[in-house]
């Protein structure tokens, strides 16, 4: 997929353009439990020639809903547990279950990446995805997260763009 460089640019601007209106302090999150659920949406192109293997058909748009359950253990470092349903615009519809971690930079910026597999109990399809983002405090401990990051299924590689709501308990 060949996102135009203007789209990128725009996104980085935007990321830092809206730096003066967060905290920039620490959190003392250490010991909080993080709960996040959210939706991404993902674009792949056709990356085998043959049009073959899930989430690899060139012209599909491919999303999910989740939530995640992690644990911080420093102040910027999680360890979470992802549960999702994945949907496409050919009406398939699959689960996935990764974990992973997420890191604050300068407790603003996350950046995550989980290690998982598509239908965990029917078969054996992994699934990897990284990602980075900006946390917009909207209370003290909620923060709305957009990002931007890669999503690696199954020998097919695609844009992961995802808007989730992070709360600190």
């Amino acid at each position: 997929m060949n996102l135009s460089r203007g789209f990128y640019t725009f996104i980085i601007v935007y990321i830092f353009s809206i730096s003066s209106y967060t905290q920039t302090e620490g959190t003392g999150r250490k010991g909080d439990i993080l709960v996040e659920s959210g939706s991404s949406l993902f674009a792949f192109e056709n990356t085998s020639g043959t049009g073959g293997g899930l989430l690899s058909i060139n012209g599909f748009s491919f999303g999910n809903l989740y939530l995640d359950i992690g644990k911080f253990i420093t102040d910027e470092f999680a360890i979470k547990l992802k549960g999702a349903i994945l949907y496409s615009s050919n009406q398939v519809a699959v689960r996935n279950l990764s974990i992973g971690g997420k890191y604050y930079i300068a407790h603003k910026i996350p950046l995550e990446i989980t290690a998982g597999m598509v239908n965990p109990f029917e078969n054996n399809i992994f699934i990897g995805n990284a990602k980075l983002g900006y946390a917009i405090p909207l209370a003290p401990n909620i923060n709305l997260e957009p990002s931007i990051g890669l999503l690696y299924i199954d020998s097919s590689t695609g844009t992961n763009f995802s808007l989730s709501f992070a709360m600190f308990l």
